[in-house]
């Protein structure tokens, strides 16, 4: 109908003039009137409102804030945002020209210039890495901002010759595909790359009983293991340093069977079958270098870099 179905009387609003008097407009001049709140014979019409979304983000770029052609900064490269609208989501992803993979992320943005660091890059082949980022709203996703700088060659050290190490920087990758990670009491620490998996059939609770090689992906560590499968007494791992040691004493206790130290025990990667479960000093030292390592999960923080 033309009207609207609305009928030339008053009508109320939701606005109070004061005490016992709100708001109500005459629907045949337009006039605002302010009876008494319990009048029962006013009318009522209910509305809603319908917002449009905002535009999708705009006018922000990105750029790579750590040099990538340093080898160091392999473990823990870092780029920033600028003209982020702030609340925005924004994500990511950074690739090769080398070849296939990829690193991914998101996060909110809580400023108009924000910074995001510690990213591994290590798992991405030699060449030209391209950032590209997306920031989007209610409204959309706005045009894809990209940076791109070339990758420091990987350069692999021989980890068989004691030499080369005693001068080699923490994180440094081994010609068979290992790490070296650390030196201590003048030993030398060597670790395997990330991403590995079970033995076959394996289980967070199954103690490996004879060789295998797992797949290692160089992604983010994900494999979970128990200590031992039951609880007792002291088991005699008691060293803090040699880890060595620590491993052939849980694998002589065979009533606890323990996965963790059996799993490193019969691995077989990178053509070396000597792989143990580390001490706690040694397992600090991969601690203060996980970085340069590279694939460690990254522990939940309470800011969004």
């Amino acid at each position: 109908m033309a009207n609207g179905g609305f009928v030339p009387t008053m009508y109320w609003s939701s606005s109070e003039v004061q005490r016992n008097n709100p708001w109500g407009v005459v629907f045949t001049n337009g006039d605002g009137k302010y009876p008494n709140k319990n009048d029962t014979l006013t009318r009522t019409r209910c509305i809603r409102t319908l917002t449009p979304p905002p535009a999708a983000p705009s006018g922000y770029g990105v750029a790579w804030t750590s040099d990538l052609g340093v080898l160091s900064n392999m473990g823990a490269a870092s780029f920033q945002i600028t003209g982020a609208e702030v609340g925005a989501v924004f994500s990511y992803s950074i690739t090769s020209s080398g070849g296939a993979g990829n690193v991914r992320g998101a996060g909110v943005a809580t400023s108009a210039t924000q910074s995001v660091s510690g990213l591994d890059l290590w798992v991405l082949p030699d060449g030209i890495l391209t950032l590209s980022l997306l920031l989007t709203n209610a409204g959309g996703s706005g045009a894809a901002a990209t940076a791109s700088a070339e990758k420091a060659p990987f350069a692999p050290i021989d980890c068989t010759d004691t030499g080369v190490l005693a001068t080699a920087p923490n994180g440094s990758r081994c010609a068979d595909g290992s790490i070296f990670a650390a030196s201590l009491n003048g030993t030398y620490l060597i670790t395997h790359i990330s991403g590995c998996g079970h033995e076959p059939a394996g289980t967070s609770t199954t103690k490996a009983a004879a060789s295998f090689t797992p797949t290692c992906t160089g992604g983010t560590d994900s494999i979970t293991k128990r200590w031992a499968n039951t609880t007792g007494v002291t088991e005699g791992a008691a060293s803090l340093t040699d880890g060595m040691a620590n491993t052939e004493q849980l694998l002589a206790d065979a009533l606890r069977l323990n996965p963790a130290a059996a799993y490193c025990h019969h691995m077989n990667l990178n053509g070396r079958t000597d792989w143990y479960l580390p001490a706690i000093q040694e397992l600090h030292l991969l601690s203060e270098n996980r970085t340069a390592i590279g694939g460690f999960p990254h522990l939940p923080i309470l800011v969004i870099l």
